[in-house]
């Protein structure tokens, strides 16, 4: 499994200024965007919610087709971000998206971001991949573009997280 320093994300209290001119509530996801990325989650986020902000933070690839979300004006593409200024973007999500295809290899990762989203105390949207099992109390799996959706709204009402730095104290990188 994966690992995250717990300091690193629980100590950062400012928002990140790239959010600054972007309208709240923020669905996020930080991330390289390629072809794992479920892009029909995405098209439904982004059309069913129009009050609220798509923030896509990340790199993206050339097979990842961001065409189909230009046409949307709450999606925001902010890019690569630097290493230390991931802690405030996150500061500024309302909820963490881990929109990822369900495939052979999905089912094989244990995402680094549940570990960093969980310290930042974000709530979690997944699609089922591996290594969740661990974290079952602390994120919403939903299997479905429409569900997904359900579940981001219902999280972003709620706004209750569960979270606490206990969940991860057998996931960080210190000795």
């Amino acid at each position: 499994p994966n690992g995250v320093d717990l300091d690193y994300f629980t100590n950062e209290t400012k928002i990140s200024e790239q959010l600054d001119n972007i309208k709240k509530p923020i669905i996020g996801f930080l991330g390289i965007l390629q072809d794992r990325i479920d892009i029909d989650i995405l098209k439904t986020l982004a059309k069913n919610n129009p009050e609220k902000s798509l923030v896509l933070a990340g790199p993206v690839w050339q097979n990842f087709p961001k065409n189909e979300l230009n046409s949307f004006d709450n999606v925001h593409f902010l890019g690569p971000i630097p290493y230390t200024e991931i802690p405030a973007l996150y500061n500024g999500f309302d909820v963490g998206i881990i929109p990822y295809k369900v495939n052979e290899f999905t089912k094989s990762i244990d995402p680094m971001k549940v570990y960093e989203y969980l310290a930042a105390r974000l709530p979690i949207v997944t699609t089922p991949v591996a290594g969740l099992e661990k974290f079952a109390d602390y994120v919403n799996v939903a299997t479905t573009p429409e569900q997904f959706n359900e579940f981001v709204n219902q999280t972003i009402m709620d706004r209750k997280l569960n979270s606490s730095s206990e969940i991860l104290k057998d996931h960080t990188w210190q000795l």
